[in-house]
């Protein structure tokens, strides 16, 4: 988890080089599903930075809006987005 992490931290650099090897890395790891689940438990965890916890948010947002599903799913999918939608600050969501 602290490589996830550190990926995360660096994917916020303001070094650009730094930040586009961390996006390249995060690009390979969100393949392996236990990615997935490893995200999910950063998230839950007060004692890794909020900055860290932030990237990782936004990371796992992407991961579910790639792989929603399609059909009835997709309805309620767009109809719970909606009411989630003014709980984010994140437009895209």
């Amino acid at each position: 988890m602290e490589a996830l992490a550190t990926l995360f931290q660096n994917s916020c650099s303001p070094d650009k080089a730094t930040r586009k090897a961390a996006e390249e890395e995060l690009a390979k790891a969100k393949v392996n599903p236990q990615c997935v689940l490893t995200v999910l438990q950063m998230l839950t965890q007060e004692t890794v930075p909020l900055s860290v916890r932030q990237a990782a948010a936004v990371f796992f947002k992407n991961l579910v809006k790639v792989r929603a599903p399609h059909g009835p799913a997709a309805t309620a999918l767009k109809r719970d987005r909606a009411h989630a939608r003014p709980l984010t600050r994140d437009p895209s969501f």
